[in-house]
């Protein structure tokens, strides 16, 4: 494209540009009273080929400049600007942007401002002047407020800066020039839509080439009180070459309403005419994919900054917690936080870990958690997550503690892509007690047993894992009413159930199963003369299954055929039957045992009768022998 262009105002009234200052900011334009000169042009000459520009120059002058509301007491005088915008052709870098002058006062208010910008895209160089002291108070005479707007406080700014934003990238600090401050001194805001006051008690700065000073920090949004001190380095780079801005800062509150900061909830609107294409649109957001990221929150990963916090008390989301205190650090596209503890649901927590968007698309979490006495109701309704992860958690009451580490992909909406969720921890229960639960119900109903329909958990210890898009759960032992059991298995986040529990159940609950067992064993002893015996209880597996709303129980006697019924006298023949042949073989190896003692003690006498008999016989033989020699 080839251009050869000029350009230069006809209307030449200060009200001209005026009009173009969009009209949110200018109410009752045609009612306003103007005075002054203003000069606008330029020209373009040259090819744009590519990122290479055409030569051009921009001159925009205000001269002796001035505007008043009719029912305003005060007017904003002395307005005058000076500013060029010039490139000689080819690469943007070659802009040059020169703010000769700036100048107004707002009801007697001064502000001027200066600034020259050379080579902003490979290393800006730059030059400037903000000064003013300006009563906000005075905004109010000049400019026409909303009901409810409030403007008090006042502003004084003197600030310098000369020098290249590569000096800086170096740390050549003292080739470039950057210095005053600036003094924010009782602020006052109000404004209705944004729904709580602002009051800036105090806030001062000190601009050093390497960075801005908070010296003080002194503030009130809405209910919130925050006092402060830090430190913004590197915010030159930051500004004009997109560098990473450095900050530290501590950060001390008694009170942090972060549910009125965050302002009122949408309103929800009412359905239109064309309801069923507003149905179709809101399936297809339902619908959309999950790696979507329209609303995950970017950690941009130009900034660098560690927030040390100290607050009495936080509240958001219908939460209270108090004594946060901890460090927060934005670094690498990561929020990190270090040892961030705080009281909470009744207990505490001690919070190490990240949340990250190096992949916006799919944003990652890893913590570890070290959670003391949470009350149970209290996390349930907190957190969906708990609801997903321990649905049985709605029917109980007490507290709990768990340390855990956690990793999981989060979607458009942050929440858990739990698939993706990987982890674990041990949990203590700290008097748990669940009643009015489905599963129990169905447990007691079928081992018969009412008092299974509450359950108690104290100092029970779990070991459990995320994996596979379920909470397994190690085999731990546990009280179930008056009996003894062994607990294992897993729950899905899709609230699908898959547990074994092993217990074992007293046989009077067997009724008449029970007593044919038992007959079969006491003929045994009579004929026998034994007192062999089956015990007091029987065991059982229960297989749970189903899902949270509806689960299924499934016991299992033996061999785990036939009814509940049948299954259990099945096991009561078969435990009686195994007694039977376990006292068959004890009655028959204590017979052989005994058959060869007797054997053994035949054999020892008749040997001992045998020598007897030779000694004898070779006594009397010697006697012979001598008689006969005699």
């Amino acid at each position: 494209t080839e251009l050869d262009l000029t350009f230069n105002t006809e209307k030449t009234t200060f009200k001209s540009v005026l009009s173009l200052i969009p009209a949110v900011y200018m109410s009752d334009f045609e009612t306003i009273k103007t005075d002054g000169n203003f000069a606008l042009n330029g020209m373009a000459k040259g090819k744009m080929v590519g990122d290479n520009l055409p030569a051009f120059n921009l001159d925009l002058k205000v001269d002796n400049g001035r505007f008043q509301y009719p029912d305003l007491p005060k007017s904003a005088e002395n307005i005058n600007i000076d500013l060029n915008v010039k490139n000689p052709g080819g690469s943007d870098d070659n802009t040059i942007v020169n703010l000769k002058k700036f100048h107004v006062e707002l009801a007697e208010n001064p502000i001027d401002m200066r600034m020259l910008v050379k080579t902003p895209v490979s290393d800006a160089d730059i030059e400037g002047n903000i000064k003013m002291d300006f009563d906000l108070a005075s905004l109010a005479d000049v400019m026409p407020t909303e009901n409810g707007e409030e403007y008090k406080g006042k502003v004084n700014a003197d600030i310098n800066l000369k020098g290249k934003v590569s000096t800086l990238e170096a740390e050549d600090y003292e080739n470039f020039d950057a210095n005053g401050s600036m003094t924010l001194e009782g602020i006052v805001y109000n404004d209705p839509e944004l729904g709580y006051p602002v009051q800036l008690n105090k806030a001062d700065f000190k601009f050093t080439p390497q960075a801005i000073e908070m010296a003080e920090l002194n503030c009130l949004l809405g209910k919130s009180d925050i006092t402060g001190t830090g430190t913004i380095a590197n915010y030159i780079p930051y500004t004009f070459s997109d560098g990473t801005i450095k900050g530290v800062m501590a950060i001390n509150s008694n009170l942090m309403d972060l549910d009125e900061l965050a302002g009122p909830d949408e309103e929800t609107t009412e359905v239109s005419e064309n309801e069923e294409t507003q149905e179709t649109s809101d399936q297809e957001t339902t619908s959309a994919p999950a790696d979507s990221s329209e609303g995950a929150v970017e950690v941009p990963g130009n900034i660098d900054f560690v927030l040390t916090s100290n607050f009495k008390k936080v509240l958001y989301d219908n939460m209270e917690m108090t004594e946060m205190i901890g460090k927060i650090i934005v670094r690498d596209q990561k929020v990190s936080m270090e040892n961030l503890a705080m009281n909470m649901l009744g207990g505490s927590l001690n919070m190490n870990g990240f949340y990250e968007t190096t992949n916006l698309k799919k944003p990652t979490i890893d913590f570890k958690m070290a959670i003391k006495k949470f009350d149970v109701p209290q996390t349930y309704t907190t957190f969906n997550t708990v609801k997903e992860m321990a649905p049985i958690a709605e029917n109980a009451t007490g507290s709990f503690s768990t340390a855990m580490t956690l990793t999981c992909a989060l979607d458009g909406n942050m929440e858990p892509v739990y698939e993706t969720m990987n982890g674990g921890g041990d949990l203590q229960t700290h008097m748990v007690k669940i009643s009015d639960s489905e599963t129990l119900n169905k447990v007691a109903d079928a081992l018969k047993k009412d008092n299974l329909r509450t359950l108690v958990l104290n100092d029970v210890n779990i070991t459990y894992e995320f994996r596979e898009g379920r909470v397994w759960v190690e085999p731990f032992d546990m009280k179930l009413g008056d009996l003894n059991a062994n607990v294992s298995g897993s729950n899905g986040f899709d609230q699908t159930l898959d547990y074994l529990i092993k217990t074992a159940i007293p046989m009077d609950a067997l009724g008449a199963g029970a007593g044919m067992a038992k007959g079969l064993l006491d003929q045994f002893n009579q004929k026998a003369g034994t007192n062999a015996s089956l015990g007091d209880e029987i065991k059982v597996d229960l297989r749970i299954t189903g899902t949270n709303d509806k689960p299924k129980i499934m016991p299992s006697f033996g061999s785990g055929s036939g009814d509940a019924k049948t299954q259990a006298k099945d096991e009561l023949k078969k435990q009686a039957k195994e007694e039977i042949d376990k006292l068959k073989k004890e009655a028959e190896a204590k017979a052989r045992a005994e058959a060869d003692r007797l054997k053994k003690e035949a054999e020892a006498q008749a040997r001992k009768e045998i020598d007897k008999a030779k000694n004898e016989a070779e006594a009397k033989a010697r006697t012979e022998a001598d008689r006969l020699k005699k």
